[in-house]
């Protein structure tokens, strides 16, 4: 682009909807840049003159920049183009004067001399009167009357010298009239759709909605003088190369059918009012938006309130901070609700009826103890028309009536009962309230749950919760004046002298105090007053003082490091660290005491203030400040007074005498001194460590930090959550909110949150069963590795950034179905959880041309749980195939491990976002709405592949040691030091793609665990016992598919079962026929063939993971019906163990099969199935007959046999051969359990 225009998109650049002002900052710098750099400035002077030539610019008329137009952008030094202008004039013969600033300079009140205005005014000059009084004329000088003596222009219409041609209103009419007939017929029925009716400012009006207009256009005659805004737009057509500059104008837009829509127009002159409003895209956004604006239910969940909370709080704060008003608001056609928070809460409990509550109750699993104590009779559970209730005392003795709520409506009761006008009371009341009506079984515990949990609870805290740490000792100090406390204590009244202020010092070690008067608390002043204190202490090698702007000055820090004093500061907020603070409350009481007792300022009292406390016996000393410093005290009125009665005799001693016994002295005293503030310091700890609680926090600990600086009363006391990533001695680094980093040292600013989203490590430490198999060492680094990792750790799912779901559709024609009917019952389930996914972001309320139907899936033993039916969809989806893991090699690589770590994602599709296009398409509707998800539901044909590659991505490079399968990831380790590596390297990892980890789910530093229904680890593996138990409970099938799904399920676990095949036969031949789902004639081998294969899974069979580093070993059989297969390794110790089972029924084909044919037969298809494990190994092959040296004499009989012989040749092994009765194989090793 030429520089010219990034001129212009510089200046008029505007920050687009939902992008942050950063990206402004960006795309200006970018403007400007290309600006600077097209014209080749490089230096700050050829900066200025291209802003100031910029300037001239914009004051130059347009007729004059037309003359300099091919040279217009590339005059940017001021005098060039001042000179041309000068000359461009000059040949003009006269100097154009700006109309616009002349009349700025002309006076409003102003008429001119001829003017039959300006003698009308002069008659009535006397009679003009203001509010405040008469208005004088306006007086004039004769150059003024001079040039106003011209001809004063008039309208060449009508005449008039009110006006000018182009506003006369017999202009305006027929131009009015012209413009409104101007159209044809054809182009008003092109108009036609892009036409609609609407109130602009309470006048109606023909909305044209022009597709690529940035801004909306209204005319003059529909704005009033206090909708303009003050703001300018500049506006450019089509085919025009020139910016027109318009004002802003708010304009309301009101109709039926969108409500009312508040935005900014520019305005256009009044002649050019064609009759329509010109609608540009983003106002139709905004009336799309208020189109699908939903009718939300009353109820404000926790979620909803703390997203809702800054909000409130932001319009609350208005008169405080009124920050700049958006372009465009949307407002609702209806009157906001007016209800206390705790109606708004309860809305949904009142529109349930008894029958749906006690259907609720009856359907609930919670509540089935409840109803079987209540038949009983001897319990205080009763049944009541229908009602379940509990039965209870109240504090008069009277029997009242609990109501016991149902699982689905717990929640809800919570809330109601602590929240909105309960007004967040704590735990014991909260329980009183709500056990005054209602009770469910453990509800004290979730109580104390929910309130604890409670996030403005925490954040507000207590008014009286102030939890004391136990009292720190410091180091005492021994020598004089090597380390001082200072402050300063203000402002004072004004003393005679005019200081205002106190600068303190005290010693550590003496106590010894000193104060000097200083008129203000500058860096220049305390400087001054503490040259004034070192010239009677010293220079000290330390000095505390807070963190006030005269301490932490550059001058005051020069000033330190001059003379080479440390200085340390204390914590913010908290002075119990600097002695002298106590120190302030004593001097200001002794002042006010002696100020009222002398009738003086306190500075001519403050001699005498320090006087006393510095002769006076300290309690921690034990010794005034002056002995410890002088070596004796000093002399007060009362010694004077005592020796005045008395008359002591002086001692009489040399100097050396009196040095001597001097030193002595004071050494004396300050070995009492320390040994008496060594004795006090640990009874002052003792005392108040009685009521001080330990507090212990560790890297990963989530907490709340105090807020050191509230705007007022109201305000949080604490803020946060932020997590400790450092902890030193007595300090802890917290990284909170924004990834701000905060430093603190005290205990007491730091409160643990109660989170039920956030996992417990002793539930996990119980849940794994840690105690019993790792030391304590091994228990702590797991603890500190997932305290790091603690944010990744939820029930409610993430989003990741990495990925967003796609799809597109074969055809373009919208796929939409009703939505199925569902009982009363199953309606609350659904609104229940579409609730939920609302809460969490999942979906929205919308609108789509494609619409998919919910369905609630219900099974025995199982709550009920919704499913979008996507089966027309998924017709026309486009497959985007990524390959799934093996199961069989996932299972058998984890099942190797000593040390194995499994990890579930909390709803792992709900993570990933879901596209625009995707969006519209997966959109589901249900009997009470429509909804659009903005995750990737489940159900869609697309999503587990799509999943497997973002989990592929994830942990990536990671395959030696960490293996997922959809959501669940298994992680396995020989040794517990790599296992933490790797444990830390996933979570990381996880970390980064901004995804969560269900707690409950996983579990860590396992020997043996469950993954993908098999029970792994210590190099064996079996089958689950909850797959196990499903297999026995299966009821004795009467139907083909019955049958085939005993045989899905068992299935699943034939590699564990030795010829599962052969004594399967009977069911497979059972499914021979046409018909599909026809009766079958349950024979007395298919009864057997059954009850065979549960007792082979109830065995629980154990196979070995295998090792490749081992020999493996194949035994094949061919039985008149099938093949089996065993493939095993020997340990150690030369015993056998199976690694897998295999077999295979014959066809009617292989049945005819010579017995050496079939014994061939079984060594190819076992060959052939176990490529995987014996490609490029050298094993076994035991047979008891020898097939392949018949297969090698006879290879070229026939095609058959060639090809086996063939596909022999690339493998590596040796035949051995076993009698029938030696041939025997691991079966019997594989019935045996996990230790």
């Amino acid at each position: 682009m030429k520089p010219e225009t990034f001129r212009i998109k510089f200046a008029q650049h505007q920050r687009k909807q939902g992008d942050l002002w950063k990206d402004l900052v960006f795309e200006l710098q970018n403007y400007l840049d290309g600006w600077i750099e097209g014209l080749n400035v490089t230096d700050f002077k050829g900066l200025k003159a291209l802003m100031i030539a910029d300037q001239l610019k914009r004051r130059v008329p347009n007729e004059v920049k037309d003359h300099f137009v091919d040279e217009w952008g590339e005059l940017i030094d001021p005098l060039v183009l001042a000179g041309k202008l000068d000359q461009y004039e000059s040949v003009r013969g006269h100097r154009k004067i700006n109309p616009v600033r002349m009349a700025e300079r002309k006076p409003l009140d102003r008429a001119r001399p001829n003017s039959p205005r300006k003698e009308h005014a002069a008659k009535n000059a006397e009679k003009t009167e203001h509010q405040f009084g008469k208005i004088p004329a306006p007086k004039g000088n004769w150059r003024n009357e001079k040039f106003e003596r011209r001809t004063q222009p008039a309208c060449y219409i009508c005449h008039s010298t009110s006006h000018l041609r182009p506003n006369c209103p017999q202009l305006n009419k027929s131009k009015e009239l012209v413009n409104r007939v101007g159209l044809s017929e054809q182009t008003q029925d092109l108009f036609a759709p892009y036409l609609s009716k609407a109130l602009v400012n309470n006048d109606e009006m023909d909305i044209l909605l022009d597709t690529g207009a940035s801004i909306d256009i209204v005319s003059r005659n529909h704005i009033l003088p206090e909708h303009f805004t003050g703001e300018v737009v500049y506006v450019k057509q089509p085919l025009d190369a020139e910016f027109r500059c318009l004002p802003l104008a708010k304009v309301e837009l009101q109709s039926p059918e969108f409500g009312c829509v508040v935005t900014k127009a520019a305005v256009i002159d009044a002649q050019l009012d064609s009759g329509w409003y010109l609608l540009s895209n983003k106002t139709y956004e905004l009336i799309l938006e208020a189109k699908r604006k939903p009718t939300l239910s009353a109820v404000v969940t926790r979620s909803q309130t703390r997203k809702i909370e800054p909000l409130k709080s932001e319009e609350k704060g208005k008169k405080a901070v009124s920050p700049k008003e958006p372009a465009a608001v949307v407002k609702g056609d209806t009157t906001p609700l007016s209800l206390p928070p705790a109606v708004r809460e309860d809305g949904n409990l009142i529109g349930i009826d008894k029958g749906t509550l006690q259907r609720a109750q009856k359907g609930c699993s919670t509540l089935q103890v409840c109803f079987l104590r209540a038949e009983r009779g001897n319990s205080d559970f009763c049944v009541k028309e229908g009602t379940l209730f509990r039965e209870t005392k109240d504090h008069y003795g009277n029997i009242s009536l609990q109501v016991v709520i149902p699982q689905m409506y717990r929640e809800k009761i919570l809330a109601l009962c602590h929240e909105g006008t309960s007004s967040h009371l704590g735990v014991r009341k909260t329980k009183d309230r709500l056990l005054k009506h209602y009770f469910w079984p453990n509800c004290i515990k979730e109580i104390e749950g929910y309130v604890r949990s409670c996030d403005p609870c925490q954040r507000m805290g207590k008014g009286n919760e102030k939890v004391k740490a136990p009292l720190k000792l410091v180091p005492i100090i021994t020598e004089v004046f090597s380390k001082m406390n200072i402050d300063a204590v203000g402002p004072l009244p004004t003393s005679s002298k005019g200081n205002n202020y106190l600068l303190t010092a005290i010693c550590m070690s003496s106590r010894y105090p000193d104060a000097i008067p200083v008129a203000d608390i500058s860096s220049v002043s305390v400087t001054d007053a503490l040259l004034e204190i070192f010239s009677k202490m010293g220079f000290p090698r330390q000095i505390q003082s807070d963190l006030g702007s005269s301490f932490t000055s550059l001058l005051t820090t020069e000033f330190f490091d001059r003379f080479g004093i440390k200085v340390t500061h204390s914590s913010v907020h908290h002075p119990q660290s600097n002695p002298v603070e106590r120190f302030h409350r004593t001097i200001k009481r002794m002042l006010r005491v002696l100020c009222l007792e002398s009738g003086q300022d306190w500075e001519k009292n403050l001699p005498a203030t320090l006087l006393a406390l510095r002769t006076i016996t300290h309690d921690s000393t034990g010794f005034s400040p002056a002995e410890l410093v002088h070596g004796k005290n000093l002399r007060t009125p009362e010694v004077l007074l005592y020796e005045h009665w008395v008359r002591p005799q002086e001692e009489d001693s040399t100097v050396t005498e009196f040095i001597f016994d001097l030193i002595n002295r004071m050494r004396h005293c300050q070995e009492l001194a320390v040994t008496t503030m060594t004795e006090t310091r640990d009874k002052r700890k003792t005392w108040y460590d009685k009521n001080a609680v330990k507090r212990e926090f560790r890297v990963g600990d989530l907490v709340l930090v105090l807020a050191t600086s509230k705007p007022n009363k109201m305000a949080v006391q604490w803020t946060g959550p932020g997590v400790i990533e450092k902890v030193r001695t007595g300090k802890f680094i917290v990284n909170g909110e924004e990834n701000q980093e905060r430093e603190t040292e005290e205990l007491t600013i730091l409160y643990p949150v109660s989170d039920p989203n956030i996992y417990d490590f002793e539930r996990i430490k119980a849940d794994s069963a840690l105690e019993g198999r790792l030391s304590p060492t091994e228990i702590e680094s797991l603890k500190q590795l997932l305290g790091r990792h603690k944010k990744i750790f939820s029930n409610d799912p993430g989003k990741t950034h990495l990925v967003e779901h796609d799809f597109e559709l074969i055809s373009d024609k919208p796929i939409r179905s009703k939505p199925y009917r569902t009982s009363q019952r199953q309606n609350e389930i659904l609104k229940g959880e579409i609730k939920r996914m609302l809460d969490l972001n999942i979906i929205e309320i919308g609108q789509s041309d494609y619409a998919s139907p919910m369905i609630l899936v219900e099974s025995t033993g199982r709550d009920p749980r919704p499913c979008i039916d996507y089966r027309l969809l998924n017709a026309n989806v486009r497959t985007q195939y990524f390959p799934l893991p093996n199961i069989e090699e996932r299972v058998e690589r984890v099942a190797a491990a000593k040390y194995i770590t499994v990890i579930d994602l909390a709803k792992g599709y709900w993570q990933i976002p879901l596209s625009e296009r995707a969006r519209r398409y997966s959109a589901f509707v249900t009997s009470f709405g429509t909804y659009i998800p903005l995750r990737m539901p489940f159900g869609l044909v697309n999503a587990p592949y799509f999943f497997s590659k973002l989990m592929a991505q994830v942990l990536e490079n990671c395959d030696t040691f960490a293996v997922p399968y959809l959501d669940d990831i298994a992680i396995y380790s020989e040794n517990w030091e790599d296992h933490l590596k790797h444990v830390d390297e996933v979570l990381k990892r996880i970390g980064n793609a901004q995804l969560t980890i269900k707690p409950s789910k996983c579990k860590f530093a396992q020997n043996h665990t469950k993954y993908l229904g098999h029970i792994v680890g210590g190099g064996v593996r079996s089958p689950a016992e909850a797959k196990i138990k499903a297999v026995m409970d299966f009821p004795t099938p009467k139907t083909k598919t019955q049958i085939r799904a005993f045989l899905g399920l068992a299935g699943y676990y034939a590699h564990y079962v030795k010829n599962f095949s052969l004594i399967a036969a009977p069911l497979t031949q059972s499914l021979k026929g046409k018909i599909k789902k026809e009766g079958v004639n349950w024979t007395q081998d298919c009864n057997r063939a059954f009850t065979e294969l549960k007792n082979r899974l109830t065995e629980i069979p154990v196979l070995h993971a295998p090792d490749y580093n081992r020999e493996f070993i194949v035994q094949t059989d061919a039985l008149d019906l099938g093949i089996g297969v065993v493939l095993s390794q020997r340990n150690d110790k030369r015993e056998e163990h199976p690694v897998l089972f295999l077999s295979k029924k014959f066809t009617d084909a292989q049945r005819k099969y010579g017995t050496t044919e079939k014994e061939c037969a079984a060594i190819i298809y076992a060959i052939t199935k176990l490529r995987n494990y014996l490609d490029g190994q050298q094993f076994t092959i035991e047979t008891d007959h020898n097939p392949l040296v018949w297969l090698n004499s006879n290879a070229g009989a026939n095609q058959r046999l060639m090809r086996w012989s063939l596909a022999l040749q690339p493998f590596r092994y040796k035949v051995v051969h076993k009698a029938g009765k030696k041939h025997l194989n691991a079966d019997a090793l594989s019935r045996s359990d996990i230790v």
